[in-house]
């Protein structure tokens, strides 16, 4: 049976939700071990106190979950991998384009830089998801409130009626009540815009002073872009995929889309237990490798 690895884009994983996992399981242990000599200081004790607030640590932390995660995949290589959104970098790290522990020094740098970016923004931003509405309302609202002069983008279609749209916090209360006016629901608001060409500059400076900082190889495994859907094979590219995703909305139909046609039948669904089961299994068999389904060694 084909089959690609597939890790999903930043859910709102708090301590809570895989700070077990990292403590009790060997793989996550090493993995936050090694994240900790990177960094310099302790990464899981940094997250709880920080949680989500604390961007260098909370995206370092899924980083280590996704990693750890995929330490339980089984041997066989799958012909492709695939990344949405953040799940890009484990996408990296999996294919062995980049080292871990480069790739732990890569998010870290970013976020630290995407903070001091956001802080000279005039109001706060951030991104909203949200499902049970169709495209064509989701347009409809995104056109009425630029009309108003509104700066806002759509960040992510996710399928299923699952969107997500980047703006100003007062401007997605709006897109939030429009979408309940239509019918959607609201599931929830990422504390910084996401995936909008209002993040050119940042993704720019990325480019020219944190990227190249770090070692990027030819992936071991072809990785499949959540931009383009084209297949990755080289060094240069990778690193392209990865800055894309600052800049451009991702489009899980393009990824999905792709496996397809490559014959791909089994996905393994890395990552923290989110709605993607549900966005694929019409297309393939899941297996969810989460910290919920992967046997751990507890720690007493």
């Amino acid at each position: 049976m084909r089959s690609a690895v597939l890790f999903p884009g930043l859910a709102p994983a708090g301590y809570a939700a895989i700070g077990d996992f990292l403590t009790a399981d060997s793989a996550g242990r090493r993995r936050v071990a090694e994240a900790d000599d990177v960094l310099g200081y302790s990464l899981l004790e940094a997250f709880r106190v920080g949680g989500l607030g604390d961007w260098p640590a909370a995206d370092c932390a899924y980083l280590a979950c996704l990693a750890a995660l995929a330490d339980h995949l089984p041997p066989e290589p799958p012909l492709v991998c695939a990344g949405l959104s953040f799940g890009g970098f484990g996408a990296a790290v999996y294919s062995g384009g980049l080292d871990y522990i480069d790739a732990v020094r890569l998010v870290a740098d970013s976020a630290v830089e995407q903070t001091r970016h956001l802080a000279g923004w005039s109001e706060p931003a951030g991104c909203l998801f949200f499902y049970r509405i169709d495209h064509e309302a989701v347009t409809t609202i995104v056109d009425e409130l630029r009309a108003d002069g509104r700066w806002l983008e759509l960040a992510a279609d996710l399928g299923l009626g699952v969107y997500g749209v980047s703006a100003s916090l007062a401007t997605l209360e709006l897109v939030a009540q429009r979408v309940h006016q239509r019918g959607g629901s609201a599931i929830y608001t990422m504390n910084r815009p996401q995936h909008c060409r209002a993040l050119t500059r940042l993704r720019d400076h990325l480019a020219a002073t944190v990227y190249p900082t770090v070692p990027v190889k030819a992936p071991r495994i072809p990785v499949v872009s959540d931009v383009d859907g084209s297949v990755v094979c080289g060094p240069t590219a990778l690193r392209e995929m990865l800055l894309d995703g600052w800049t451009e909305p991702v489009r899980t139909t393009v990824t999905v889309d792709r496996l397809v046609a490559l014959g791909i039948e089994r996905i393994y669904l890395v990552g923290p237990q989110t709605m993607f089961p549900r966005l694929l299994g019409d297309r393939f068999e899941v297996v969810q490798i989460s910290p919920q389904t992967v046997p751990t060694e507890v720690v007493r």
